[in-house]
């Protein structure tokens, strides 16, 4: 499963997306994507 959170201005080619990448089983959930995401982003 990917959990997605996307940012911008309608009408404007950029923007940002931050994805985290989780496996969901009956244990409960284990987090498979890496990379570090720089906090201020999620503001």
């Amino acid at each position: 499963m990917s959990w997605v959170n996307a940012v911008g201005v309608e009408d404007e080619d950029e923007g940002i997306k931050l994805e985290e990448q989780v496996l969901v089983t009956d244990q409960g959930i284990e987090l498979l994507s890496h990379a570090p995401h720089d906090p201020r982003l999620a503001e």
